[in-house]
C-alpha cells in the first residue's frame, strides 16, 4: 500500500552564496541576509538570468518578490500578518524633522540610517516579529524622539565600522558624537515620562547597553568601575540606563504591551514558571549556593538575598534559552539579566566579591549562546579573563563550567566560519 503523499513545497533558489555553501535556508533579505548580517559576513547573491525587457521598470516575480530595473529581486513586505501597525519599509520616507539641538542631519547620517534599516536592525533578535519591530517600528518612533534617533545612529556607526574597517576612526568619532548628544536628551526625557516618549525611553536603554558592549572593544570595563573611580562612575552607567528603561516598561507594562513594541516587550510568564519549577542543569546551579553559605562564609543577610536573586534569574533565563521554542531569543534574554538582578548584587560585583564574580562568570553561559552576533562577539571571553585574574587560583574551579562552555561555543563558531570560507 503506497505511503502518504509528501506535501509539495517550493524550494528557494535565490539564496546568497554563503547560505548555498553552508547548505542552510537563506531568508533572501537584500542587500544582506540575516545569517550574513548577524555574523558580519559578505553577502553575495548570484546574478539572475536575464529576462525580456518590459515596459515597466518593475515586474512581477515569483514568491512575492519584485524585480527592479537592475535585475535584483527584493521581497515585498507583508506587515499585515503582524500585530504591529503598518509602517513604511523605509524610514527615510518620513522626512524627520531637524533635531531639537539645532543640528541638521548630514548625508553621512542618512547613510547610517539606511545601514540601520537594512543591516543593524536585523541583529537584535532571532525572532521575525521582533526583527520587524527593530527594523520598521522603532525608527518611526525615533523620528519623534531625537535622543532615540541619535542612539540608533551611534550604534549603527559602530556596526558600519566593522564592515568598513578602513573608515573606523571617522565612524567611531561619529558614533561618539551621537552618543554624547543622546545621553543628556534622554536624561531630560526620563524626568518627564509621558505617553509620547515612554516607548522611546524603554528602547533607549537597550541601545546604550549594546553601544557600551561594542565600544568597550573586549575590555573588562563593562561591569567594573575603573580603579581610580567610584562605583557610580560612567563605566557602569549603561547598567543603570538599561535598568531604568526596564523600570519604565514594568511601570507602564499593561499600556505598552498593547502598543507596537509588544513583540519585544512581552515576557512569557508561563515559560518563566516552568523554568523555575524545572531548571536546566539544576545540580550545577544549586552547587553555587555553597559559595554564600552563612555557616561557612561571613556574609550578611542582604548579601545572601542579592546573590540568591541573581542566581534565580540566571537559572530561569538559562533554562528558557536552552529550551527549544519558536520564541527562543538568546540575545534578548542575555540583555535581560543585568536588568533583573538585585541592585545590591551589582554593588557586590563592583566590590569584586568572589561569590558575586563567580555568578557573573556564569552569566557568560547566556552570552555564549549568541557569540556569533557582531555586538556580543568576544565579550564572554574578555569578561571571563578579567574574572579569572581577579578571583585567583583559589576560586578558579568554580568557573570551570562557563570556561568549558566558552571553548565549545568558540570552536563551533570557528568551524561554521571556516566552512563558509571554504
Amino acid at each position: 500500500m503506497p505511503g502518504p503523499r509528501r506535501r509539495h513545497h517550493q524550494k528557494s533558489r535565490g539564496g546568497c552564496m554563503t547560505c548555498k555553501q553552508k547548505r542552510i535556508k537563506c531568508d533572501e533579505i537584500l542587500p544582506s541576509c540575516l545569517y550574513c548580517t548577524t555574523r558580519s559576513l559578505e553577502c553575495t547573491y548570484p546574478i539572475p538570468k536575464s529576462r525580456p525587457p518590459t515596459s515597466n521598470h518593475s515586474s512581477a516575480a515569483p514568491n512575492g518578490q519584485l524585480a527592479n530595473s537592475h535585475g535584483v529581486s527584493t521581497h515585498s513586505a507583508s506587515p499585515q500578518s503582524l500585530s504591529t501597525p503598518v509602517v513604511s519599509a523605509s524610514p527615510l520616507a518620513f522626512s524627520p524633522n531637524l533635531p531639537s539641538n539645532g543640528l541638521q542631519w548630514s548625508s553621512s547620517d542618512l547613510e547610517l540610517l539606511h545601514f540601520y534599516t537594512t543591516e543593524t536592525s536585523l541583529t537584535f533578535s532571532n525572532v521575525f516579529e521582533r526583527r520587524y519591530v527593530w527594523q520598521h517600528v522603532i525608527p518611526h518612533i525615533a523620528f519623534s524622539n531625537d535622543f532615540l534617533l541619535h542612539g540608533l545612529l551611534a550604534l549603527t556607526a559602530l556596526h558600519l565600522s566593522r564592515v568598513s574597517p578602513e573608515r573606523k576612526d571617522r565612524l567611531w568619532a561619529t558614533a561618539s558624537a551621537h552618543h554624547a548628544v543622546s545621553l543628556p536628551m534622554f536624561r531630560s526625557a526620563i524626568n518627564d515620562i509621558s505617553s509620547v516618549n515612554r516607548q522611546a525611553c524603554s528602547v533607549f536603554g537597550i541601545l546604550v547597553a549594546v553601544y557600551e558592549w561594542v565600544s568597550a572593544e573586549n575590555t573588562s570595563n563593562l561591569f567594573f568601575a575603573n580603579a581610580d573611580h567610584c562605583a557610580e562612575s560612567s563605566t557602569l552607567e549603561w547598567v543603570q540606563l538599561l535598568r531604568g528603561s526596564a523600570r519604565i516598561v514594568a511601570h507602564h507594562y499593561e499600556e505598552m504591551i498593547q502598543g507596537p513594541l509588544e513583540p519585544i516587550l512581552r515576557w512569557d510568564n508561563t515559560a518563566e514558571h516552568e523554568a523555575e519549577a524545572n531548571p536546566a542543569e539544576s545540580a550545577k546551579f544549586s552547587a553555587l549556593e555553597h559559595l554564600w553559605d552563612p555557616i561557612k562564609v561571613p556574609v550578611t543577610d542582604s548579601e545572601v538575598d542579592s546573590l540568591n536573586g541573581a542566581l534565580r534569574w540566571l537559572k530561569v533565563i538559562y533554562t528558557v534559552v536552552v529550551t527549544p521554542s519558536s520564541d527562543n531569543d538568546p540575545p534578548s534574554f542575555a540583555l535581560s539579566w543585568p536588568a533583573r538582578v538585585p541592585e545590591h548584587y551589582l554593588v557586590m560585583v563592583n566590590e569584586r566579591q568572589p561569590a558575586a564574580l563567580i555568578l557573573l562568570a556564569h552569566f557568560c553561559l547566556l552570552l555564549n549562546k549568541a557569540e556569533d552576533l557582531w555586538w556580543l562577539r568576544g565579550i564572554s571571553r574578555s569578561l571571563l579573563q578579567e574574572i579569572h585574574r581577579t578571583i585567583g587560583a583559589e576560586w578558579e574551579t568554580w568557573i570551570a563550567w562557563p570556561l568549558q562552555d566558552l571553548v565549545l561555543c568558540e570552536f563551533k563558531y570557528q568551524n561554521q566560519s571556516g566552512a563558509i570560507q571554504r
